[in-house]
């Protein structure tokens, strides 16, 4: 028997590398899903292997949206996102399936549970002038001062998105609205967290999936973006692995110094991800450990919580 949900969104979250893609494929399968990206960096053409994007044979699987959707050089906020969608989803709901949000860009996570408008605050080109004559490092460090939670949501080389960042927090009226956020009512979310209980089983899996990226040609595709054009100031090109491996390209440090320097990256970027998801209530978090690594068993596990007196389902053969 098929699955679907009626009404319902179920969101699969959860640190790099932690197997969120297998598990959502997987929940797809049971509850006739189709996937939605929650990542802010996979939406680019061009960067697929370092930003772990479901590869052509998932795509052909299962239905992925929100992949893919923008030029190398172009840029992509989380307002753009929210608008995108939230139109998705009832347009797959309609369509008797069920929405799957994946992925780990905790902002983008909380753009479609709560009714938050990021589209309030205007561009101050005149403020915006003064941050731009300003370099990355000390852009972050104000920023940590006004907001020292940014540091679990903004990568310190994201440059556009601190800049960014320093113009909401300049604009009062957004910080009172954004404050308070009242859940969505046009969906009900069933919010699964995936993790390892043990940190360093997670650290592994991280520089064990750098390495893999390596081998399948990750600083070849880098190449073939310079070779297309894109620039390195390139917003796409602030995602974690692209800088170092930029630095690679471009003969300032050894490849084997590009890859511990990415490993810790990444390890670092899981650590800001568990800190924004353990934020949210809500989240069902189930663990690789408890269910001896067997993804058949975590699975089946996620399956009976979803399927809980809790959650409206129907059945279909």
């Amino acid at each position: 028997m098929r699955k679907s949900l009626n009404s319902s969104v179920i969101f699969v979250v959860g640190p790099t590398a932690a197997g969120k893609t297998g598990l959502s494929i997987e929940l797809a399968h049971r509850y006739q899903g189709e996937i939605l990206s929650s990542d802010s960096m996979q939406i680019y053409q061009g960067f697929t292997i370092g930003t772990a994007k479901a590869t052509r044979e998932e795509r052909a699987e299962i239905p992925h949206h929100l992949l893919d959707m923008v030029e190398p050089t172009g840029s992509y906020s989380v307002a753009e996102y929210q608008q995108e969608a939230l139109a998705l989803i009832p347009d797959i709901q309609e369509r008797g399936k069920t929405p799957i949000v994946v992925g780990g860009t905790g902002l983008y996570m909380q753009a479609l549970l709560y009714q938050l408008d990021f589209s309030e605050t205007k561009r101050n080109d005149a403020l915006r002038q003064q941050l731009e004559a300003r370099d990355t490092e000390s852009l972050y460090a104000d920023l940590i001062a006004k907001d020292p939670k940014a540091n679990n949501q903004i990568h310190p080389n994201n440059r556009k998105r601190i800049i960014r960042a320093l113009e909401i927090l300049s604009d009062q009226e957004t910080r009172k609205t954004d404050s308070f956020r009242k859940p969505r009512e046009e969906f009900s979310s069933i919010l699964i967290g995936v993790n390892f209980r043990n940190r360093d089983s997670l650290y592994q899996r991280i520089n064990d999936r750098v390495d893999i990226m390596i081998k399948d040609g990750w600083l070849e595709e880098i190449q073939g973006l310079i070779d297309q054009g894109v620039p390195k100031s390139a917003q796409a090109f602030q995602a974690i692995g692209y800088p170092e491996l930029l630095q690679v390209v471009e003969g300032e440090i050894s490849l084997e110094s590009a890859i511990e320097k990415i490993k810790q990256n990444s390890r670092r970027y899981a650590k800001r991800q568990l800190t924004w998801f353990r934020k949210e209530p809500n989240i069902q978090w189930f663990y690789w450990e408890d269910y001896d690594l067997n993804p058949e068993k975590l699975f089946q596990a996620v399956d009976e919580a979803i399927m809980s007196p809790k959650t409206e389902t129907t059945e279909e053969a």
